[in-house]
């Protein structure tokens, strides 16, 4: 299995394509998706090579993330599910979007800078 990743698997997500996938993981993973929720899903992961892309990280995200038991991660946090569930979906968001920003920006060249005469 290889461990490449390309360039446009790094390249940033459009944000409501980042929101779509990290709502669709949320609900999946949360218990209360139906077949319907399921079946809807896995259509609009069909529909664009973007959306799966979208949900690719998302997921890798989640596993890399979600090692915390959930009722230990909110006897911690102090918060209740609803909020949870949207704090998640955010910092989901973000870190979907800010990781490969901060690599294109990162490897970006430093343009030379002209000599002082």
């Amino acid at each position: 299995m290889s461990t490449t990743v390309s360039s446009s698997d790094r390249a940033p997500l459009e944000r409501s394509v980042a929101r779509r996938a990290a709502h669709w993981l949320m609900l999946l993973h949360c218990g209360d998706a139906t077949p319907a929720d399921i079946d809807a899903c896995r259509r609009w992961r069909a529909a664009s090579p973007e959306h799966e892309r979208a949900w690719q990280r998302a997921e890798s995200v989640q596993q890399k993330f979600g090692t915390v038991a959930a009722g230990l991660a909110m006897r911690t946090l102090g918060r209740d599910r609803r909020h949870a569930r949207r704090a998640g979906i955010q910092t989901l968001l973000l870190l979907m979007t800010a990781a490969p920003a901060g690599y294109v920006v990162w490897r970006r060249p430093v343009p030379a800078r002209p000599a002082k005469c």
